[in-house]
């Protein structure tokens, strides 16, 4: 009888130990399916990270490019206002006209750069005097009124001269 004890004993403790390691097995699949999924999601968590500091990367140097023109629309609106700022002409005044000005202005993203287009309108007044051209302007950030305008009187003379030979 004590045999028989025994090997039921035996029997019920290889059946538990049976058990016990297909239970340790299936936990073991649940953590290693679980530790993939885990590895699968640091990948992405990953990818977006490194996106991410490239956008930063981005805007920071569009902040320092804004910083870069804010000082010098700011220098140059000391430089401007130092100069003084009198609406006294030497001339007689020969006209006066309210036109619309265009200008492009870049906007530049991650990938790629886009140019836009800015109509302004402008009063403009014509004096007698030696041909100089005074702007006094308040423009969005990013638009050189000043420039455009030099480079505008520079074509317009240029094609008075071919004008006046033909």
């Amino acid at each position: 009888m004590e045999d028989r004890t025994r090997d039921n004993r035996v029997k019920i403790i290889l059946v538990v130990s049976i058990l016990l390691n297909i239970l340790f097995a299936s936990l073991a699949t649940h953590f290693l399916l679980e530790n993939n999924q885990m590895q699968d999601q640091i990948v992405d968590l990953s990818s977006s990270y490194n996106q991410i500091v490239l956008s930063m990367k981005s805007l920071e140097q569009q902040l320092n490019m804004t910083m870069t023109q804010l000082d010098y629309y700011k220098k140059l609106v000391e430089s401007n206002s130092s100069q003084g700022s009198s609406n006294s002409f030497e001339g007689r005044l020969i006209g006066s006209a309210t036109i619309p000005i265009v200008a492009v202005s870049e906007i530049r993203n991650l990938f790629q750069t886009e140019y836009e287009g800015v109509v302004m309108y402008a009063d403009v007044e014509l004096y007698e005097g030696s041909g100089r051209i005074l702007v006094n302007t308040a423009t969005k950030m990013g638009v050189d009124i000043q420039t455009s305008l030099k480079t505008a009187s520079q074509v317009n003379n240029l094609l008075i001269r071919l004008s006046s030979i033909i």
